[in-house]
């Protein structure tokens, strides 16, 4: 083969995904992640903020937010979504947080790690039908 590339191969079932004690990932298959982007995961604010002033004086603060906004696609008809369901409606019921839990995301692998002790859905999904 011509030329020298590198190559990757990308496989949704290599991670271990957990909302809460809900396994999302099940094993080959058996997730019902969305085709294509199925989660992604960034910062909910900027880590500085600035500031310039008239005199062209420049001032960052350091914004010391550790909140993460992070969003699962997945088919409707997976399973999980009856689940996060069921736990977004307790959590919008009961007082004190009944629906917050921890979020983990593993890859397999061994090069991704995200670990959350306090996370909950902040809103219900929006319905779409195609």
């Amino acid at each position: 083969m011509p030329g020298d590339f590198t190559l990757a191969t990308a496989d949704a079932d290599q991670y271990r995904l957990a909302i809460a004690s809900i396994p999302i990932s099940n094993g080959a298959g058996a997730s019902g992640y969305a085709d294509g982007q199925f989660l992604k995961i960034g910062y909910a604010a900027d880590t500085f903020i600035t500031v310039v002033g008239t005199d062209g004086t420049v001032v960052r603060s350091k914004s010391n937010n550790p909140l993460l906004d992070i969003e699962l696609t997945l088919l409707q008809s997976s399973v999980s979504n009856t689940a996060l369901s069921v736990l977004a409606a307790l959590d919008q019921a009961q007082p004190n947080g009944a629906g917050i839990g921890s979020f983990v995301l593993e890859d397999l692998s061994g090069t991704t790690l995200v670990l959350c002790t306090r996370s909950w859905i902040s809103k219900p999904t929006d319905i779409t039908l195609n």
